[in-house]
């Protein structure tokens, strides 16, 4: 499970748009969590 202030940055990130694979590097979340959070 996410904290919320990493989600919150990945989502920030994402409507940016920072690639994925960026914002697996700064986050430290794998990319298949990242594509499951964005989708929701």
């Amino acid at each position: 499970m996410l904290s919320e202030p990493i989600r919150e940055q990945i989502k920030k990130l994402h409507q940016q748009g920072t690639p994925l694979r960026e914002i697996s590097r700064q986050t430290g979340v794998s990319r298949n969590a990242i594509r499951r959070l964005i989708r929701r």
